[in-house]
């Protein structure tokens, strides 16, 4: 499947740090890895194209235009514009999808056209604030996400209606339980192995994690475990405080 192409703008010398992080999480998330290919100009090779150039024909090329301001407004050019306000009006008028992100601080910290560029996107877009690069980090995956639903690349399945009438997942965990519901339960290849990927690189992680790393329904998740453990490809050792094993095959 051709992945989905995120330019990611900002001024380089003020975002160094989020930039980075935002291509080496995107990359090696279970879930955003698969569909998503960010694009930041500090990997471009050397070339004979002007730089103006180059960004440009990114924006032109990406779904998905991901912004990020902080307090500078970044290099003017000849008519006094940067080359960020220079990508986000590209994407604007190519219609791009556009995720913007604005960093916390105190107004009078900002550069006038930074504050002026900020208003004139707030009238196209909702945009969301960050702190610090966790935030920017959780906020960044809740966008993608969104946005894989929106496109329906990734649909969540209901729950079950019935309750469960004060049931544990120890409870459910039992083998008397799942071997009952072993009929049931139907999971996607791919998810699975996604599952089990996650699980091999840290045997201790929780059915939460997978929930949020898998972007699935704890639910989901557990069903999905059900049938490893049916299978005889997973077993749990000590309880909730211990760890899965993989069986080999």
């Amino acid at each position: 499947m051709k992945r989905i192409k995120i330019f990611i703008s900002s001024v380089q010398s003020e975002f160094a740090e989020e930039r980075a992080m935002l291509c080496y999480y995107i990359r090696t998330d279970a879930l955003l890895g698969k569909f998503f290919e960010p694009f930041i100009f500090e990997e471009v090779p050397a070339n004979e194209f002007p730089v103006s150039h180059v960004y440009l024909k990114e924006v032109e090329l990406c779904d998905i235009y991901l912004g990020l301001y902080g307090n500078l407004y970044g290099f003017e050019d000849e008519e006094g514009i940067s080359p960020t306000e220079h990508e986000y009006d590209l994407a604007a008028t190519l219609h791009k999808s556009r995720l913007i992100f604005i960093k916390s601080i105190d107004e009078e910290r900002r550069h006038p056209k930074e504050i002026a560029l900020i208003r004139k996107i707030e009238r196209d877009v909702v945009r969301k604030t960050f702190v610090d690069v966790d935030g920017l980090r959780t906020s960044v995956y809740a966008a993608l996400v969104r946005y894989l639903e929106e496109k329906e690349y990734i649909r969540w399945r209901p729950f079950d209606a019935s309750f469960d009438n004060g049931a544990s997942l120890e409870d459910l965990d039992d083998p008397k339980v799942v071997q009952g519901r072993s009929k049931a339960i139907q999971s996607d290849p791919r998810e699975v192995a996604d599952l089990m990927e996650l699980i091999g690189s840290n045997p201790s992680i929780s059915r939460a994690e997978l929930s949020r790393r898998l972007a699935l329904s704890e639910r989901q998740v557990r069903k999905m475990i059900d049938k490893l453990r049916i299978e005889g490809r997973l077993i749990r050792k000590g309880g909730k405080t211990g760890e899965w094993v993989i069986v080999k095959a």
